[in-house]
């Protein structure tokens, strides 16, 4: 697996110069974990951007009606945790090794020193993070015109009209 390349996968990064993502990969840390190890649970606040060079990681959580629900499986190539490397909410999900995997880690607080020491680096991470914005509205745009155009179509194919609850407002005057 070539670093570099992963690295330059991640929005936040790809205005940084060569010697920037050098810079990142001198920072990253090895891990290797077993089938089933847990890397961070469901309401933890994690720290880490982590990147795969071999392996499975599944993203998923236990839902209320559903049971556990399987978001995302990653491969070699792939990262998550991006946004930990700004701040350590709590996850929405847990991240599990379904294979043995080798990752590399970016932790927070080196992350963070490095933004405070280079300029230039802080501000070619802020143009990413601009780039990562546009893409997450462009999709929310693509969601709701889809949610949009089901919604007319459910309404259209409904064989009454939709009446207005009991306990929902009045009907106009007039």
């Amino acid at each position: 697996m070539n670093l570099k390349r992963v690295l330059r996968s991640v929005v936040f990064f790809e205005y940084l110069t060569d010697s920037h993502i050098q810079q990142l990969v001198d920072m990253a840390g090895a891990l290797t974990v077993k089938v089933g190890e847990i890397l961070f649970s469901e309401g933890e606040a994690e720290n880490h951007l982590y990147l795969i060079e071999d392996g499975r990681i599944q993203i998923s959580r236990d839902g209320r009606h559903f049971g556990r629900q399987t978001f995302a499986l990653l491969g070699p190539g792939d990262h998550f945790g991006a946004l930990s490397l700004f701040y350590p909410d709590p996850h929405f999900a847990t991240a599990t090794a379904v294979q043995p995997t080798r990752l590399w880690i970016l932790r927070h607080d080196h992350f963070q020193a490095r933004l405070r020491e280079d300029r230039e680096l802080a501000f070619a991470v802020l143009k990413g993070m601009a780039l990562g914005i546009r893409a997450a509205n462009r999709e929310i745009r693509r969601l709701t015109t889809l949610l949009d155009r089901r919604s007319r179509l459910i309404i259209e194919l409904s064989p009454r009209p939709l009446a207005a609850s009991p306990s929902g407002p009045p009907p106009p005057a007039g």
